[in-house]
Formats: structure tokens, sequence, C-alpha cells
């Protein structure tokens, strides 16, 4: 219910219209539809309704009263996607979770508890300085957004290898690669299928 107000007051944020009687008609934003004003064939409006009444009329005057209720709280960073600075080899975001920095990295770092492997670990430092040598690519290519695909291969063995093999969470790889999870995932299954073809990379895991 927070997350459904939220996201349609934010025309009013925006100031795209100059109050809630105005938004009540935005065609732009999924609130009109919900007020009965506006029609949109793909939202789910009486999903939104049920959780303030199973009575339409009734539940629309209470989704209208809660709205106009969050009008004065402004922007709430926990229902924001939080980012760091652009360069920074770390990463405190996944556009997964709608939370705060420790809230999202308790999430994933309970996730990868599931899959915690008892082996040797290195440090990480370690980890990318051997993966870039043996890949010939710039450490300081690793964390900057660089997509080359030499770069990206690179990642996607650290990854694996950090997570699969060596248990490390995905938030501790995100922040030395500057990846969100949801990246790190998508690596990590990017990266085994590049190992399992590269003879090379086995002997380096092993």
């Amino acid at each position: 219910m927070e997350l459904v107000r939220y996201i349609h007051l934010n025309p009013l944020r925006a100031g795209m219209v100059k109050d809630l009687r105005e938004l009540d008609r935005y065609p732009w934003s999924g609130h009109s539809a919900i007020m009965g004003l506006n029609k949109n064939d793909w939202q789910e409006v009486e999903e939104a309704l049920l959780h303030f009444s199973v009575k339409e009329a009734r539940a629309r005057r209470n989704y209208r009263r809660f709205v106009e209720g969050g009008v004065e709280q402004g922007r709430r960073p926990d229902l924001q996607e939080n980012r760091v600075s652009k360069g920074e080899c770390k990463e405190d975001s996944d556009s997964r979770i709608l939370g705060d920095r420790v809230f999202i990295e308790r999430v994933l770092d309970d996730t990868d508890k599931v899959y915690r492997p008892k082996k040797k670990r290195i440090p990480l430092p370690d980890l990318v300085k051997r993966v870039s040598e043996t890949l010939k690519v710039d450490q300081g290519d690793l964390c900057s957004g660089d997509r080359k695909s030499q770069v990206s291969k690179a990642r996607s063995v650290i990854s694996y290898v950090a997570v699969r093999e060596m248990g490390y969470s995905g938030v501790e790889v995100g922040r030395i690669l500057n990846l969100s999870g949801a990246a790190v995932t998508k690596s990590v299954e990017k990266g085994k299928r590049i190992i399992s073809a590269d003879e090379s990379l086995r002997k380096l895991i092993s």
C-alpha cells in the first residue's frame, strides 16, 4: 500500500500537477485509473482497491484518503533505489529490492548464504588481480562500467569463482566490481558458461 501511494504521488512531487484534485484526473499516472476517472486496460486496479475495501466505492474513498495522507511525506529514500557515485568501485543498490543500503545488504547476504561452499578462499583483490592478469585486462576497467567483451568476461569469471567456488556473498563481489546484486547474479551464470568452455580458466580455478 505504501509503495502504491508513493508511486502514484510522483507527478505531484515532480510538480507535473499542482494538487491532488488535478492528480485525480491526470492521464499519465495510474492514480486516475484507480480513482475510476481514466482507464488503463493493462492496470490491475481491482488488486489495488481490494487493499482498502471489498466494496468498490468505499475502496476508492479509502484509497483517496490514504493517498492524501502521503502528500506531506515528500521523498522517501526507503522506497527508492540507492545509488553511489559513478566510478566508485562499489554499489549499494539492487533494482530488485526497495529499501536502504543496510536492508539491501542484509537481504542479499541472507540469500547468498543458501549456497556457501566450504572451499579455500583468497582475498577478493588477489582474485581480481589473478583473473585480470590471465585475461590481460586492466584492473581499473573492471569497476569503470566498461562493457568491452574481455572486461565483461573477466567480471563474469571473477563473480563465478568468488560466489560459487569461494563462498563470497554477492554484496562483497558487487562492491569490488561496482555491480548491483542483479548484475552479480547474471555474471555468475555467465562466468559458469565461460569457464566450462575454457580449459585455461578451469586450470586457474583449480
